[in-house]
């Protein structure tokens, strides 16, 4: 079996269309050959500019980064290093970009990161939970986020100089769960990155809030 590579669709050598040659994909694995792929993430482009597209690339330390294509994925250049954006590449890493600005990226890892210059410098962004999992951009209007992490979900209207809270939301992350022998009886979970909590089944009250 073939390793790890790069696949563009809908480009072939022979006919320039691969549902006519019975070519499923051509790899384009010669164009980064010093790089032995051990894990890629998300190869996206944003609407700004559909011939620009990012590929964040985890392999050995000095070729691990976000890789950036002009030319719609035939050639690429490496952009940056910064071992922040692939630290969780044996478990996850998404790369976005901003669609409207070609220049603006994310890569979602731990923490979250984004760059104002094509990838070539990252900065911290600071979210609710280390651990961020997708993102959605507001395709008519990029300041407006939504972040999917281990500690919920959390939307931005100022590009993430304030998030809403995950206080407000009954998710979570659970490893396993239990109850007791009490009556009513209180629920018991693991969370993942987030302690073990405990509940109340119901209460006297109105219903069960955050101080349960």
């Amino acid at each position: 079996m073939p390793g790890p590579a790069l696949f563009l669709t809908g480009s072939c050598p022979k006919t320039k269309d691969c549902r006519t040659c019975g070519c499923p994909s051509v790899s384009y694995d010669d164009l980064l050959k010093p790089v032995k792929w051990r894990n890629i993430g998300p190869f996206r482009g944003g609407r700004a500019n559909s011939n620009l597209v990012y590929a964040i690339v985890e392999t050995e330390k000095s070729k691990s980064g976000l890789y950036r294509s002009a030319d719609g994925g035939k050639k690429w250049t490496m952009m940056s290093n910064d071992q922040n954006i692939t630290s969780r590449g044996w478990y996850y890493m998404e790369v976005m970009a901003d669609p409207k600005n070609e220049n603006v990226v994310y890569v979602l890892n731990a923490p979250l990161m984004k760059s104002i210059d094509g990838g070539k410098t990252f900065a911290n962004v600071k979210v609710g939970h280390g651990d961020t999992h997708d993102l959605w951009i507001n395709p008519e209007n990029p300041a407006n986020l939504a972040l999917a992490g281990d500690g919920g979900g959390e939307i931005t209207y100022n590009t993430a100089i304030i998030w809403s809270s995950q206080m407000n939301q009954p998710t979570a992350q659970f490893y396993r769960v239990n109850t007791d022998n009490l009556f009513p009886y209180r629920v018991y979970g693991g969370q993942q990155d987030n302690t073990s909590v405990m509940t109340m089944s119901r209460t006297n009250t109105g219903g069960i809030s955050e101080r349960d």
